[in-house]
């Protein structure tokens, strides 16, 4: 693959283990954002791959002045976006009647209002630039967009009712994108995620939500997911070889949906 990738929430778990893709496939010029630090992991990247240029940003995706900062700074080194993956997302949790509104707004400020900030921003970049080249005319598209749901953007738990609304509406978000930009070259998708080992899951493992029916060996395959086996399809719906699959959510959670 070549282009440019441009990562949200790239310094652990999901994202970076998609930063990892994208490099293994060949993409050498790659923009991350995060609240934490990514010197080290990005000294990491390029010590694996010198030809590399990954420009870091600190980016909280809940303020927009963050958001344009990242997509602008990409555009400026680059001149354009090929590929954008939306990971950065937060879990929250309490019971519905006494959640505390701040705990609302911060967890939808994340994974519902950053995901739109970041795709409003990416899709006004693609719809400008040109078309990448393709193996064949019918291929060709000037961008994708993958956002991370949840197999939680599906269905419902307990006690996570800002997570389990955010997370809905990730998927509604690319739906609408996609009507909006398929005829214009631009592909939009999510994946669903289940039970993935990251420190957010891990942390997860004291609420009811991991014993009521997320729990990893609950599964049908009997076992949770790493974050690489998420990554590996987020960079194929980025691909040439999905380029007719959009407004698609791809659940990647062991058979958990089909209970």
């Amino acid at each position: 693959m070549n282009g440019v990738a441009l990562v949200t929430g790239a310094s652990s778990g999901i994202g970076k283990a998609t930063v990892d893709a994208f490099l293994a496939k060949g993409v050498r010029r790659v923009v991350v954002g995060d609240v934490s630090p990514l010197d080290e992991t990005v000294a990491a990247w390029t010590g694996a791959y010198p030809d590399t240029e990954v420009l870091a940003l600190k980016t909280d995706v809940a303020q927009e002045a963050d958001v344009v900062a990242l997509v602008t700074a990409a555009v400026d080194k680059f001149g354009r976006i090929d590929y954008a993956v939306n990971c950065a997302g937060i879990s929250g949790g309490g019971a519905f009647a006494e959640f505390p509104t701040e705990t609302w707004d911060r967890t939808t400020g994340v994974n519902e209002r950053g995901v739109f900030l970041c795709m409003r921003e990416q899709l006004k970049v693609m719809a400008a630039q040109d078309f990448a080249e393709a193996k064949d005319e019918r291929r060709k598209q000037r961008g994708a967009i993958v956002s991370v749901s949840s197999l939680c953007g599906q269905i419902a738990i307990p006690q996570s009712a800002a997570y389990i609304a955010s997370k809905h509406a990730v998927i509604g978000l690319a739906k609408s994108a996609t009507l909006e930009y398929a005829g214009k070259g631009i592909r939009v998708n999510c994946v669903a995620p289940g039970w993935i080992d990251t420190n957010m899951t891990q942390a997860e493992r004291a609420r009811v939500i991991y014993d009521w029916g997320t729990k990893p060996d609950r599964t049908p395959m009997g076992r949770g997911g790493i974050p690489e086996e998420i990554a590996d399809v987020i960079v194929f719906l980025c691909s040439e070889e999905a380029s007719f699959v959009t407004g698609a959510t791809w659940n990647v959670d062991g058979g958990y949906m089909c209970f």
